[in-house]
């Protein structure tokens, strides 16, 4: 398996897996949110995660054969490592921004329909990354 189709599948995972739970318990997953982003070294935590990804986008983009892809790819690497370090350098403001898009959003309802369309994005991601890479 080409490694631009595994950072692409982890991409898929992490998508399904942080959004899955908005499908099914939106309340209580937003209370666990909640509790995520009050700690800053919690959040801190899930930067250095977002930088490991950027960085797994950047070493891919620097494969032998990333075909056309390899410029996107690294400008998407760099755009989440910087965002990563952003998280890192200011939790609470990263925290406090994340909380305020979700809460805008209290109806279960819309809840619901970002957890499908979060879900659909990381099916559609692991779909590119076995068939079409």
């Amino acid at each position: 398996m080409e490694p631009v189709a595994i950072v692409t599948a982890l991409l898929g995972i992490v998508s399904i897996v942080s959004r899955g739970g908005l499908l099914f318990a939106p309340e209580a997953t937003l209370a666990l949110q909640r509790r995520l982003f009050s700690n800053t070294g919690r959040t801190r935590l899930m930067g250095v995660f977002v930088i490991g990804l950027g960085v797994a986008l950047i070493v891919t983009a620097h494969e032998p054969n990333p075909g056309q892809a390899r410029f996107y790819l690294e400008l998407l690497g760099w755009f989440v490592a910087v965002a990563g370090l952003g998280i890192v350098i200011a939790p609470g403001a990263w925290g406090r921004f994340a909380l305020s898009i979700l809460e805008a959003f209290e109806d279960p309802t819309t809840l619901r329909a970002m957890g499908a369309l979060g879900i659909g994005f990381g099916v559609f991601l692991i779909w590119v990354a076995f068939s079409v890479l």
